[in-house]
């Protein structure tokens, strides 16, 4: 699994939108929580499947987080921001989307090793 830089990405990605999902849940915003959940077992099951499942889930992911997050930007502070969204729920989507998206477009396609 650390052969693949996609797999890597979604499973650290997953397991940190667990837990900003879990926060979401305590500070009592249930549509965040669940997003930030459904995208965490999204991720983490394309991690085990394999290097290409997991490179189109981070770029899926990633594509989803830049369009929330580009949205947020002009939501926060408004009735429109039906995900309760604060400044740092910004941050870590701006960072999902970079990450997963670097890794995804960017990251050497599913070919096999070379060299030694």
């Amino acid at each position: 699994m650390i052969r693949s830089p996609n797999r890597v990405v979604a499973g650290l990605v997953a397991g940190i939108l667990a837990a900003a999902g879990v926060g979401a849940l305590i500070t009592a915003r249930p549509l965040l929580a669940a997003l930030l959940g459904v995208a965490a077992v999204a991720l983490g099951a394309a991690a085990v499947v394999g290097p290409r499942a997991a490179r189109g889930a981070n770029i899926a992911a990633g594509t989803v987080w830049l369009a929330i997050g580009i949205a947020g930007l002009f939501l926060i502070g408004t009735r429109g921001n039906v995900l309760e969204m604060v400044a740092a729920d910004e941050v870590l989507l701006f960072a999902s989307a970079t990450l997963q998206l670097a890794a995804g477009l960017g990251a050497r396609r599913d070919q096999p090793p070379t060299g030694s």
